[in-house]
């Protein structure tokens, strides 16, 4: 909740902070391990808040990426709903139904062990296999509408961040080839 008020001060695009959130390579839409988190744009005037609103962006970002692979292979979707602790910050809500450019729908239950658990008692025969008896067991609990003129301007960053993307990979390769040559300080595990 903390985060997520100082994150709310910083105007959308974060002042030309961008994050890359790679953290572990990527998998849709580039399904490459070797990618690596990076934040581009920073400066002395960037603190706290803008680094912690560019995280928000830049897996906003992710998300929009993956979505839009999805359209171009013709698996277009109406609703996008956000579950997890994400789920949790009004503002990151807001930040992916702008990105997105899509209404984005919060269940009031988040978290994915409840979409497991239907899943599971659908296999077991407890619940209907129906997809509209299903739905009438998940409630949604808020709903978030794109604004024009943030997903405007989100158009505008996602190209940048896309670019960026692109421009790094072969870094992002050396540097996951630089790591594997070089031992591990103690107690770390490589993925």
């Amino acid at each position: 909740e903390a985060l997520s008020a100082a994150a709310g001060t910083v105007p959308a695009g974060c002042e030309g902070l961008l994050f890359h959130p790679h953290l572990q390579g990527e998998w849709a839409p580039y399904w490459d391990n070797d990618l690596r988190g990076n934040l581009i744009g920073l400066t002395v005037r960037h603190g706290r808040s803008h680094l912690t609103r560019a995280v928000m962006e830049g897996v906003a970002c992710a998300l929009r990426a993956s979505v839009e692979y999805t359209r171009r292979y013709g698996l277009p979707f109406d609703e996008v709903r956000l579950i997890g602790q994400g789920a949790k910050s009004s503002l990151w809500a807001q930040i992916i139904a702008d990105m997105l450019n899509r209404t984005i729908l919060i269940p009031a239950e988040r978290d994915a062990a409840y979409g497991a658990a239907l899943v599971v008692g659908m296999g077991a025969g407890i619940f209907p296999t129906d997809v509209q008896a299903i739905a009438s067991l998940i409630r949604i609990k808020e709903r978030r509408e794109p604004d024009p003129e943030q997903a405007s301007l989100y158009d505008e960053l996602f190209r940048i961040y896309q670019d960026a993307d692109a421009a790094l990979v072969s870094v992002s390769h050396r540097l996951a080839a630089f790591e594997q040559k070089r031992p591990r300080s103690h107690g770390e595990v490589r993925v």
